[in-house]
């Protein structure tokens, strides 16, 4: 039900999309997980986005999007390697199509990165100026995390 509005904006095949799931591995068995309260019936539309939704092989996109069906946010989430920037790049592009066909406002919008390393996030400062970025421009916040990043709903 969720998903059913995002394929037909798209007009995409049934199997880019997977109803009530909260987790998504990419290459090199990069996971994003979302996790529940105990007891909460919060429903999720993970969508396949490169190779299945935007199929242009030219045209950059991220992995994978989660929309979460009670409020309407969006997760955008790559898996890469140590190309950070790459992704944050990913992550925009992905975020501009889906605008295209939605009203998706920066408060509704997430972005997430599950790099291979990810050496000192914190200090770094190319990540630093990448979230500050995201924030003033794009959505509510940027994660990026080394090979599992969980993102805990409360």
């Amino acid at each position: 039900m969720c998903c059913a509005e995002i394929q037909k904006a798209f007009n995409a095949q049934k199997e880019c999309f997977s109803e009530k799931v909260t987790s998504a591995t990419g290459e090199h068995g990069r996971q994003f997980l979302i996790e529940l309260p105990k007891g909460s019936s919060e429903s999720f539309c993970l969508i396949k986005v490169d190779k299945y939704l935007i199929t242009n092989a030219g045209v950059e996109k991220c992995d994978f999007v989660f929309r979460r069906c009670g409020n309407s946010d969006f997760y955008f989430i790559e898996c890469k390697g140590r190309k950070i920037k790459k992704a944050f790049s990913q992550i925009v592009a992905t975020i501009g199509h889906f605008q295209v066909k939605f009203t998706i406002g920066k408060p509704q919008i997430y972005g997430f990165i599950v790099a291979s390393e990810v050496r000192s996030p914190k200090n770094n400062a190319e990540i630093q100026n990448l979230k500050k970025e995201f924030a003033n421009k794009h959505g509510v916040a940027l994660r990026i995390e080394s090979n599992k990043l969980i993102h805990r709903l409360t």
